[in-house]
C-alpha cells in the first residue's frame, strides 16, 4: 500500500517502520511482541500502562476483491477476537496492566463505517471482558499522520532514505532509446554546437550529446520513481527545481558558456541536499542535479546563443 512518508509497502514493511514509530514515541515504555506470537494475539506491541497496538496495511492483490473499507473491518473483526480470546496471555506479558486502548496503525482509511465498526467492537470488548479493560476502553484509529514528529525523527536519522533506481545504461542500450526520443537528442546536439569547443570536433560534440541524453533518461526514470512511490517528495522537488529553473532562463538570456552548465549544476545540488538530503541518498541527488541540466537544455531554459 502507498504511503506518503515511505512510497510502496509491504506489509512487513509497515509494521516494521510502526514498531520504530511507537519505540520513538513511547520510548522503553513500549514492547513489541514477536511475530509468531503477536499474530496469534491480536497486537505487534504494548505498553505497560495499557495501550495495544495493531498495525495494518493491505496487499496490493488484496484491493482487487475489496474494497479498502472492507478489508480494515474485516482485520479489525478478526484482532478483536484474537484479543479477548487471548486476554489472560496478553496480560502476563505487560504486567497485568488494565487495558485501556487498542490502536489500529493504518496508512489510510476513507470510511466513516469503519469508526461506526470500531464503536461495535468497543462493545463487544465490554460483555465479554470487562473486568480487563477501563470503563471507557477505546479502539483508535490511527494513520500514518498520526505520527508526523516521530516520522521526522525516523527520516532525519536517516533510518528511510530513498535510495537511487535508476537503470545505468550503456551505449547501445542508449542508442536503442535515442531513436524515440530523436526530438530530444537533437535539440541538445543544436545548442551545444554553437559552442566553439564543440562546434568543430563532431566526435566530441557526439559524446558530449551523448552524456547528457543519458543524464536525462536516468534522471527522467528517478522522477518517475519519486511521482509513483514518494509523491510528497516530489511535489517538494518539483518546486524546488521550478524555481531554480526561473534563474537559469533569465542567466540564459545574458549567455551561457560550457563552464556555466557546472556552476549551474552545482548551485542546484547544493540546493537538493540543503532541502533533501535527510530524505534521499547522495546518489539520487546527484542524477537529479544532472537531470535538471539535461532537461533543461532539451526544453528551453539553457541556451549557448
Amino acid at each position: 500500500m502507498k504511503t506518503e512518508s515511505f512510497g510502496e509497502l509491504s506489509g512487513q514493511d509497515w509494521e516494521d517502520i510502526c514498531n520504530k514509530l511507537f519505540h520513538l514515541r513511547y520510548k522503553d515504555n513500549y514492547q513489541e511482541v514477536p511475530a509468531r506470537y503477536g499474530g496469534d494475539y491480536g497486537i505487534e506491541g504494548f505498553t505497560f500502562d495499557g495501550d495495544l497496538f495493531q498495525c495494518y496495511s493491505p496487499k496490493d492483490e488484496e484491493f482487487s476483491s475489496k474494497p479498502l473499507y472492507e478489508l480494515q473491518r474485516d482485520k479489525i473483526t478478526k484482532d478483536i477476537s484474537k484479543l479477548i480470546k487471548n486476554i489472560l496471555e496478553i496480560k502476563k506479558l505487560n504486567k497485568n496492566a488494565i487495558i485501556k486502548n487498542w490502536h489500529f496503525v493504518t496508512p489510510k482509511y476513507d470510511s466513516k463505517n469503519l469508526v461506526e465498526h470500531c464503536r461495535k467492537k468497543e462493545q463487544e470488548i465490554q460483555d465479554a471482558i470487562s473486568q480487563h479493560v477501563t470503563n471507557d476502553f477505546k479502539i483508535i484509529l490511527q494513520i500514518e499522520t498520526s505520527y508526523i514528529p516521530e516520522i521526522g525523527q525516523l527520516v532525519n536519522a536517516n533510518i528511510s532514505q530513498i535510495q537511487s533506481n535508476s537503470n545505468d545504461y550503456n551505449e547501445e542500450e542508449l542508442q536503442l532509446i535515442s531513436e524515440s526520443h530523436n526530438e530530444i537528442v537533437e535539440k541538445i546536439k543544436t545548442k551545444l554546437s554553437k559552442l566553439d569547443s564543440l562546434k568543430n570536433n563532431q566526435d566530441k560534440l557526439n559524446r558530449f550529446t551523448f552524456n547528457i541524453f543519458k543524464c536525462f533518461i536516468e534522471g527522467q526514470e528517478e522522477l518517475n520513481m519519486l511521482n509513483k512511490s514518494y509523491p510528497d517528495t516530489y511535489n517538494k522537488l518539483s518546486r524546488l527545481k521550478n524555481s531554480i529553473e526561473k534563474k537559469v532562463q533569465q542567466s540564459s538570456l545574458i549567455g551561457i558558456e560550457l563552464k556555466d552548465l557546472k556552476t549551474i549544476q552545482e548551485d542546484y545540488k547544493d540546493s537538493l541536499e540543503k532541502d533533501f538530503m535527510n530524505v534521499c541518498e547522495t546518489s539520487l541527488l546527484e542524477n537529479l542535479a544532472q537531470e535538471a541540466i539535461a532537461d533543461w537544455m532539451a526544453r528551453c531554459p539553457i541556451d549557448f546563443e
